[in-house]
């Protein structure tokens, strides 16, 4: 420490005017040479730079209570109160603080333009100058920490961490660092100013919704249950924001789940009747308990689907047969990581192929990661059999079934994509469920059963999919059925019978009518009275013409060649909502509603990133820094 407070001040020379060679401003000021302009880096205020500070210190003390950088001397211009800069002599006084270090002049050859270089600074009397952070530069990364915390989700009691405060301290020289009851208050002031904002958003799109929540444990060994809203806005784009967070006892009921969710949804003004479903990562509950959390709030309820396929495929994955494939892959696998000759070898023989394909790991937590580990190595079968042929003294370490590697390499990216389509931002809903199980059935199910280790393989994931999902009892009503209608991808209904169609298509109308008859008009009417002069002048042509009814809007709706399966159905309604304004309303609704919860990176690692943060949060900030965390763009 004692070795930074060494004087930069060169030694005195007869006739020569002795200066630093490193000015404190640069620390805030951003300079162009070649352009002959500085920029503040706290106000962004532009300014002329010809060589000299003295123009930038004037900007530092006046807009920014700098009183570091006055100028001495017998021209030095002095900032009054009433706004006049007046000229005489100043003695620069040095101010009590913490020690910094500045950049480098714009002169100086060790350094680029623009970038700092840390050297000590000195007063005229050879001490170390020492400076605070204005007022407007500390308000500047109070707010930034604040969002800081928010966006990763990081307890508060961080800024009173040691490392944190250094970093800060090396990074902004003289910052009065924020106290954790500050940063508490901050962060309560941001919450209550995003909650404000969040209500007048929901209240002017969430006509209808979809809920989901989510029970989890904290650090303080307390359930918390976390609800997030999703809907689709009039320009038919996806949002979804957290609304609150509220502690649970160790094994909630139906009842406090029910309460909770309840005045959230007071909380923002919205009504219970808007809600389409709820959306659950079963965890701690059981699945008839999940109903009952539907049947409270007068909806239908679901658990997530990624979870339920989840559950499916690791059953499928703790046959004997298919661990013995599974697992000699990953002793391979291990062999080539840890043995410098065969890694070698193999490394070869893959810049010999032109292939940048890389083993990877056993990751027992999630099937997707051994897929991609099978995967992987089938993609290199070549490669190791040109590396086993070399080597015959480790021969046991080499994978023989490469057959039942590439069957269940095949079903497995069958089953993959059957997740992705779920998880899909943008055109993934609870419209795609039963489509997805109906594919992966056919899948299952299309091939004889031989007693192989794949037949064994499917016939387990067909079973499981059968209970999870419970098909024989979805009625024609319910959201999953209705949502695939409201699909133009899937409105063929193709994975029921006919004869189940026509009661699908008949739910459908009834909703229609029951939703056209409860509707205020009275906004709509007054728009149709003003009729638009080409269409007074031409009429409407047959193409764009709305149904006439509202049995008729559905007819025509299904009469419409179906979308391809690749293409989104938000798009399509976008298009089409003109010629279908009651149908469009319903569609808005069911195609709102989520099929998974998970985010997709927490899908392919198979652990919650969101759940390890959580636990970490203190019990008084964890709601509203989830709250922020998710919906900090509200803010702006």
């Amino acid at each position: 420490m004692e070795e930074t407070k060494i004087s930069t001040i060169m030694p005195k020379t007869p006739g020569k005017r002795n200066t630093p060679t490193r000015s404190q401003v640069w620390q805030y000021i951003t300079c162009d040479i070649d352009a002959k302009v500085a920029r503040c880096n706290i106000c962004n205020k532009t300014m002329k730079y010809t060589g000299g500070t003295t123009n930038l210190r004037y900007h530092l003390t006046a807009s920014h209570q700098m009183q570091e950088f006055e100028v001495s001397g017998p021209s030095a211009r002095v900032y009054k109160e009433g706004g006049e800069w007046k000229t005489g002599r100043r003695v620069r006084t040095i101010k009590s603080g913490p020690t910094f270090r500045v950049g480098g002049s714009p002169s100086s050859k060790s350094s680029s333009r623009g970038h700092n270089v840390a050297m000590p600074s000195t007063s005229a009397s050879g001490t170390i100058a020492k400076i605070t952070c204005g007022p407007e530069r500390s308000k500047f990364i109070h707010s930034h920490v604040v969002m800081l915390l928010a966006q990763s989700l990081l307890p508060v009691s961080m800024v009173e961490d040691e490392g944190f405060i250094r970093f800060i301290q090396e990074m902004e020289p003289g910052y009065p660092m924020l106290g954790k009851k500050v940063a508490q208050s901050m962060l309560m002031g941001k919450y209550e100013e995003a909650q404000e904002k969040l209500k007048i958003c929901l209240n002017k799109d969430a006509k209808n919704f979809g809920l989901v929540y989510e029970i989890w444990t904290g650090h303080d060994k307390n359930n918390y249950l976390t609800v997030t809203i999703h809907y689709l806005t009039h320009q038919w784009n996806r949002e979804s924001w957290v609304l609150g967070t509220d502690r649970v006892s160790t094994k909630p009921s139906t009842t406090e789940i029910n309460m909770c969710i309840r005045n959230l949804i007071s909380q923002y003004q919205l009504s219970l009747e808007s809600i389409t479903a709820v959306v659950n990562r079963q965890g701690i509950l059981k699945v008839t308990q999940i109903n009952k959390v539907g049947e409270a709030l007068l909806c239908d309820s679901m658990s997530c689907a990624t979870e339920k396929l989840e559950h499916c495929v690791s059953m499928a994955l703790l046959l004997p047969s298919v661990k013995v494939v599974v697992e000699g892959a990953a002793k391979m696998i291990n062999y080539f990581l840890h043995n410098e000759d065969p890694n070698e070898k193999l490394n070869k023989a893959k810049a010999e192929s032109k292939l940048n394909i890389e083993l990877q790991d056993y990751n027992k937590s999630s099937w997707l990661g051994i897929a991609d580990m099978l995967q992987k190595v089938l993609a290199l079968q070549d490669e190791i059999e040109s590396v086993k042929a070399q080597d015959e003294k480790n021969q046991l370490m080499y994978l023989h079934d490469w057959e039942g590697v590439a069957q269940l390499v095949h079903s497995l990216q069958i089953l993959k994509a059957a997740l992705t389509v779920l998880g899909d931002q943008k055109s993934g809903s609870v419209a795609c469920v039963l489509p997805v199980v109906h594919s992966m059935l056919q899948h299952c199910e299309g091939r004889e059963d031989d007693g192989s280790m794949l037949s064994e393989f499917l016939t387990v994931i067909a079973k499981e999919v059968r209970e999870k999902w419970d098909l024989n009892a979805i009625m024609p009503s319910s959201v999953t059925m209705l949502s695939a209608l409201l699909d133009p991808r899937f409105k063929q209904l193709k994975f029921i019978a006919d004869d189940d169609k026509l009661d699908v298509i008949d739910a459908l109308k009834q909703l229609v009518v029951a939703n056209h008859a409860t509707a205020n008009h009275d906004s709509e009417d007054s728009a149709t009275n003003s009729v638009s002069p080409f269409l007074c002048l031409f009429g409407e042509d047959e193409f764009n013409s709305k149904p006439e009814t509202t049995d008729a809007e559905v007819t025509t709706y299904l009469s419409y060649p179906p979308l391809s399966r690749d293409m989104c159905p938000l798009d399509w309604w976008r298009m089409n909502q003109g010629k279908f304004p009651e149908l469009s309303k319903i569609a808005r609704c069911y195609l709102a509603v989520p099929a998974v919860v998970q985010s997709w990176s927490d899908i392919i690692t198979g652990s919650s990133k969101m759940d390890m943060k959580r636990a970490l949060l203190d019990v008084d900030t964890a709601g509203p820094l989830i709250f922020l965390n998710k919906n900090w763009s509200i803010l702006s």
